[in-house]
């Protein structure tokens, strides 16, 4: 059996790479600088986690799980010569594109020197796995053309940027090593913490639905029409009308944007529901974590070492697109704010990826972002009322 370490194992994509690996019979080992794991999450679940507290390697975990600073040189070379794998995802980093602004220095340190000190610690156990680096479409920075490819020019314009850039010039320089890159574009779904904006709008639309300011809900009137709402022509059927549109709606959310908008406006005018939000006119190419995860295991199944690879949908969506997406399916009218301090010094107006090169083997994404957006809005409503069962 193969043996594949994660390392970033207890972050929000750890426990679906872990999945993914197992149900394609791998053994999997996690590392990680926090004393806790979470249990398998799987399509069919809610995706909630549950932390267990672990001292050292996890007895309570079914995943073994490391407990290991990456810039502790000596404890990183103590785990890769413990597990020696033939398989690693290093997925653990510093992910934040606004905090990076505020700690710099550190997202630098964390992404450079800990995957310096990974490196170091596979060469020193003379050991020869493939080892895939997730690196991130923030490289690009704003770009004169697009879709984006893998030989597109990077122009960071951020320090979290600059650091993925810098962490990429140092992995190339390992060519006795077996690598490939991951650009990974934006991904989200179901658990992904709130300083991300799918889940900070979710779990501000799921206190809203839950109802925990304490104001009374504002229902959005249905955008299917009854019999008593319009006066359809005598020739034509009134229920094929209404299926005829039923339909239509049926096959993406987001195609019906402009007919829920004109209700959400007219609704928001008496809406004590407010949902606080950054940058919408930002465009960004999204894909759910689970098609994600799957991506990073062909990679390192398929993919040819020293290249670099795309991971993402090829699709753009304009966030407040998806916002208002969100706002539909919760049925309630929201007041949308811009809070300034939610938004970048500087931000990437469009990024739209090429994914041509991963689909050659065999990458496809499967989830529609409907769903996307719907689970993790869900996930949030189940968590929050568990939380306040517990009060």
């Amino acid at each position: 059996m193969q043996r594949a370490l994660i390392i970033g194992i207890s972050g929000f994509v750890g426990p679906y790479l872990k999945s993914e690996l197992e149900k394609n019979g791998y053994k999997v080992f996690g590392l990680d600088r926090n004393r806790k794991c979470h249990s398998e999450r799987s399509e069919e679940s809610d995706a909630k986690r549950h932390p267990e507290h672990s001292r050292g390697i996890s007895r309570e975990c079914e995943t073994p799980l490391f407990h290991c600073d990456l810039l502790d040189k000596n404890s990183v070379c103590q785990v890769i010569n413990k597990i020696k794998p033939d398989f690693v995802f290093h997925l653990a980093g510093f992910s934040s594109v606004c905090e990076s602004w505020k700690k710099p220095d550190l997202c630098q340190k964390i992404n450079v020197q800990g995957t310096q000190n990974l490196l170091e610690a596979i060469l020193r156990a003379k050991i020869n796995p493939k080892i895939l680096i997730v690196s991130s479409a923030e490289v690009y920075g704003n770009p004169k053309e697009l879709p984006l490819k893998e030989t597109s020019p990077l122009n960071p314009e951020n320090p979290y940027a600059k650091s993925r850039v810098a962490q990429e010039k140092l992995v190339q320089s390992y060519k006795n090593l077996n690598w490939i890159i991951a650009r990974s574009f934006n991904h989200t779904g179901p658990g992904q913490p709130p300083i991300f904006v799918i889940p900070e709008f979710a779990k501000q639309l799921a206190e809203i639905k839950k109802n925990l300011n304490g104001d009374p809900p504002i229902k959005l009137r249905s955008v299917i029409p009854s019999e008593g709402q319009l006066s359809w022509p005598k020739s034509r059927n009134l229920s094929r009308m209404r299926g005829e549109i039923s339909d239509k709606l049926r096959d993406s959310s987001l195609h019906s944007v402009p007919l829920r908008m004109t209700q959400q406006k007219e609704a928001q005018k008496n809406s004590r529901h407010i949902i606080k939000v950054g940058n919408l006119e930002a465009k960004r190419d999204f894909s759910d974590v689970r098609d994600v995860v799957a991506g990073y295991r062909l990679l390192l199944e398929k993919g040819k070492k020293y290249e670099i690879y795309n991971v993402c949908s090829g699709n753009v969506y304009k966030v407040e697109d998806l916002l208002n997406t969100m706002i539909s399916q919760i049925g309630m009218a929201v007041k949308i704010e811009v809070d300034k301090s939610k938004l970048r010094p500087q931000d990437i107006q469009e990024l739209r990826g090429d994914n041509t090169k991963i689909k050659k083997l065999g990458f496809k994404n499967n989830i529609s972002i409907d769903k996307t957006l719907n689970d993790s809005l869900d996930w949030w409503i189940k968590n929050l009322s568990a939380t306040s069962k517990k009060h």
